[in-house]
């Protein structure tokens, strides 16, 4: 019985590789830890404040838009 056992992992290859290769590869697979990347962990997320500009920069802001949008010359109809 040890012969046989024996012989087949001296001589046996699967997909080109010797049984005692693919015997050594299941059991570090099987001995090692894993580690699952997909599965998600739990993260604090942090909310900053966001500063609020003060109005006058905010009501300049808006008045140069505006001056920009309405002081282009009308499209001519033909």
């Amino acid at each position: 019985m040890l012969g046989i056992i024996a012989a087949s992992l001296a001589f046996i290859k699967y997909n080109g590789r010797p049984l005692v290769v693919i015997l050594q590869s299941a059991l570090a697979y099987l001995w090692k830890p894993k580690l699952y990347l997909w599965q998600k962990q739990e993260q604090k997320i942090e909310e900053k404040e966001m500063k609020v500009p003060e109005e006058g920069t905010v009501s300049k802001l808006k008045n140069m838009w505006l001056n920009l949008i309405t002081k282009k010359p009308p499209v001519n109809k033909l």
